[in-house]
């Protein structure tokens, strides 16, 4: 994500205030920074001492070199030395948020100690403040003030863990009133160790507090008169209960804790009469997790499918017993299920959710999966319904030891689901190039991941402009023409590794002037670089097809990533038209796509240089989605429209918005192409992502040599083939207004309230719909799905003709 300006830090003058010295204990005094902070518009040499200097400025911080601006860290910290124990009273810190990313920090913690690698907390300034301004309220400037208790100490040191939609952190000055009656450090918890393990302990007491929050309203849940208070006086006086984990998984249970708040459940579920295993139904895309108390809700199940489609459901489970349970469950059923467990575990964001599948293997037709007492669990079984399925009822049956039987009665339609999926999924590859981010894929699970690619369809493959040959002026005579040979040999790595694929393209991350350099600018001299680009294009769709045998037209190229000022978007649309002179041995063209971001208060532009735009949803609001809709509807039926998502802490993101919702958005444009995802290969490996310090994207999770799909990696399929559905019902509403059909008039009032349904699911301009955490309907597809199923099947048998020119012969 890139720091967006909208106001230029040209146009203000400097302004500040300044604070009285000898009021503030820290003046003059120099940061020791751990991570350096050098974020460019206010990184300079005085970076050490422009905290403590007296400037408070009265615009946006991160405009001025007299603040301090770290960027793409994922935590910083710093510290002061007061030079001898000093009485320490009110802290306050000046900064701002509401602007180009920046937001309010998740936590900024503030401690004190005596040594520079031993500390007491003396304060979260975010946490005990709930009334800060929120980034929606817009551009603010403001004090936080710390709620501590005066201490004497020596050293001072504050820790931010930048937000999660955010990797900023910008501070422009502190102070330190005098302290009076303040209380020796030494006397108050003491934690000593580098500051990684200081975040991993305070996120674990975190987790400890959300696990409590959650245990509290179960007990309401649960009608029962229990108390939580001596179970936490008890974890809180045992600190090895709530940090001794294990290192390398967040899955549930991570600590001693989480084991005996289960426990506590486990009483709270006998309080309301469960006893043994508990088994109750819900939506599947519902956040879950090991702590999710019962409903009074049938497992039972119906599912109405065509041939070849794929669906889901899920059995939720939960121990009421004191012992642990070894549930075993049998299936009859003539179809094939999958079935995998939903695995619990905490993300970067202490986000706790069952979203990693886990498959359960049959041992003599026996699956089986363990519970400690008390604990929730998630069962989640897949069906792919075979295309050769004859239209009838087949019923499941999920039976277990027990004696308790859930039945998912399966339609399967006269329908058949189309062999290929209209709705192109694309995704980065980082496997061959080494200078980007994300190398959790490598030899060792190389081959899993293309398994996995094909089995959930990813068409397209987008790799990197360090693939692209490059090319420098003296490469072209005074006409254009290329006099010296392009070096292919990583373009043919990459297309040699990945193929396979229907379509590739090329993504351009920011430094494709220095790779490709025409010895013009495109602003100044356009048409001398035009020509040049032109002719490297042609040359390159030349190796492309007959080295490759790939068709030039299934080559796509970007440019300027996410163009947002109007010199970028103007850069945008030189380089496409260098596209559309290119073209290849059979006559074909490449297409060129770009990602450009849509202003609230500028006019909207359609881009008809572009063959491809697909800009990014962010967070599913309606105001931000609307202006895509206006553009594709100002392109016209020639222009392709895609869109893409790219969000850091990916687990906490709802696999039916985020995930499916991309897809069913797609019946809004007129020539819908697919979506993107940044991108399967970045995320961590063997390692608890509760206190990792990278980036995750992927929806997969990584264990040793092999890979695990997710809720997540299942919603984005399933939306795709809501849209194959949306997609068929809008060619029959075509097909039977050209026939005047009777039925055309019920086709086209269909397809209208599900746009109009697909459009209302979409948030207000205060909504993130795309949390996991926001509560909201999830069953809005497969009603519509049903809908449009029941209206197929019935144009089948009265208007077979009409039927027969979709693709769902």
């Amino acid at each position: 994500m890139k720091l967006k300006h909208v106001l230029a830090p040209v146009l203000f003058a400097e302004l500040f205030l300044h604070v009285n010295a000898s009021e503030n204990i820290l003046a003059g005094k120099s940061a020791v920074f751990e991570q350096s902070p050098a974020y460019r518009l206010t990184a300079d040499k005085n970076d050490a001492k422009d905290l403590t200097d007296g400037h408070i400025n009265n615009w946006l911080v991160h405009f001025y070199k007299s603040s301090v601006g770290w960027y793409g860290h994922f935590f910083c910290s710093f510290y002061f030395d007061l030079g001898r124990e000093m009485e320490i009273g009110e802290i306050k810190l000046h900064t701002s948020t509401g602007h180009g990313s920046v937001h309010l920090p998740e936590a900024l913690f503030v401690m004190a100690g005596n040594s520079p690698d031993e500390f007491a907390m003396l304060d979260d300034m975010i946490a005990s403040n709930p009334d800060l301004p929120k980034y929606e309220d817009g551009p603010k400037i403001f004090w936080i003030t710390a709620k501590n208790r005066p201490v004497k100490a020596r050293y001072l040191k504050f820790i931010a863990l930048p937000h999660k939609d955010s990797t900023f952190f910008f501070a422009d000055e502190i102070t330190v009133a005098p302290g009076k009656n303040a209380v020796p450090v030494k006397r108050l918890p003491i934690f000593k160790g580098s500051t990684k393990q200081f975040i991993k302990f305070a996120k674990l007491q975190t987790r400890l507090e959300l696990d409590l929050k959650q245990l509290a309203g179960n007990i309401s849940l649960s009608g029962s008169r229990r108390s939580l208070e001596p179970l936490k006086t008890k974890l809180m006086a045992n600190a090895a209960s709530v940090t001794a984990h294990h290192g390398n998984s967040s899955d549930f249970p991570i600590n001693q804790a989480q084991i005996d708040l289960a426990q506590f459940q486990q009483k709270l579920l006998a309080d309301a009469g469960y006893h043994g295993l508990v088994i109750w139904g819900g939506n599947r895309w519902d956040a879950f997790n090991s702590y999710t108390f019962p409903e009074k809700k049938s497992a039972d199940a119906g599912l109405k499918m065509s041939p070849g489609e794929t669906r889901s459901f899920i059995i939720n489970t939960a121990n009421a017993s004191d012992d642990n349970i070894n549930a075993d469950f049998s299936i009859e059923s003539k179809l094939k299920i999958e079935v995998n467990r939903c695995i619990s575990s905490v993300e970067q964001n202490n986000f706790f959710n069952a979203n990693k599948l886990l498959p359960i293997q049959p041992e003599q037709g026996i699956y089986r999966f363990k519970l400690i007492p008390g604990e929730s669990s998630q069962l989640f079984f897949r069906l792919q319904l075979p295309r050769d399925t004859v239209a009838g009822i087949y019923p499941v049956k999920i039976n277990f030891a027990d004696g308790k039987t859930v039945t998912v009665k399966v339609t399967a339609t006269a329908l058949r689901f189309p062999e290929r999926l209209s709705a192109e999924y694309g995704t980065w590859d980082y496997l061959n190039n080494p200078e980007c981010h994300g190398q959790v894929i490598d030899s060792s699970n190389f081959d899993m991941a293309m398994k996995l690619i094909r089995a959930y369809q990813m068409n397209l493959c987008w790799g990197h402009e360090i693939a692209l040959p490059p090319v420098t002026p003296d490469m072209f005579d005074a006409d254009g023409r290329l006099i010296k040979p392009l070096n292919f040999t990583n373009l043919d790595e990459w297309l040699n590794t990945m193929k396979g694929f229907q379509y590739y393209a090329v993504f351009g991350g920011g430094h494709l002037d220095k790779r490709l350099n025409f010895g013009f600018k495109p602003t100044v001299n356009p048409e001398k670089f035009t020509k040049r680009l032109t002719t490297y294009l042609n040359a390159l769709a030349a190796h492309i097809e007959q080295k490759h045998k790939l068709p030039a037209d299934k080559f796509r190229i970007h440019f300027i990533d996410e163009a947002s000022t109007p010199e970028q978007k103007q850069l945008l649309r030189l380089w496409s038209n260098g596209v559309r002179g290119a073209i290849s041995p059979s006559g074909k063209r490449f297409y060129s796509y770009g990602n450009p971001f849509f202003g609230k208060k500028e006019e909207i532009y359609a881009y008809p240089e572009l063959d491809i735009i697909q800009p990014n949803p962010g967070t599913y609001r309606r105001n931000d989605i609307e202006p895509f809709i206006k553009a594709d509807q100002l392109r016209g039926a020639k222009g392709i429209t895609g869109l893409y998502v790219c969000a850091n802490r990916v687990r906490q993101r709802d696999a039916y918005m985020y995930f499916g919702m991309i897809y069913r958005l797609g019946i809004l444009f007129n020539n819908f192409c697919g979506a993107g995802f940044w991108n399967l290969a970045t995320a961590p490996r063997d390692i608890c992502e509760l206190d990792y310090t990278g980036r995750i994207f992927s929806t997969w999770y990584f264990e040793g040599n092999q890979i695990f799909v997710s809720r997540q990696t299942e919603a984005l399929l399933e939306g795709r083939e809501d849209y194959e559905y949306m997609l068929l019902l809008k060619t029959l509403v075509a097909e039977l207004k050209k026939k005047h059909s009777p039925y055309a008039e019920e086709a086209s009032k269909l397809l209208d309230s599900i746009r109009k349904n697909v459009l209302a699911e979409l948030g207000g301009e205060q909504d993130n719909l795309s949390l996991w955490s926001v509560k909201k309907n999830r069953s809005a597809a497969d009603s519509q799905r049903g809908q449009i199923i029941d209206f197929a099947v019935k144009i089948m048998q009265k208007e077979p003709d009409i039927f027969n020119r979709t693709i769902w012969k």
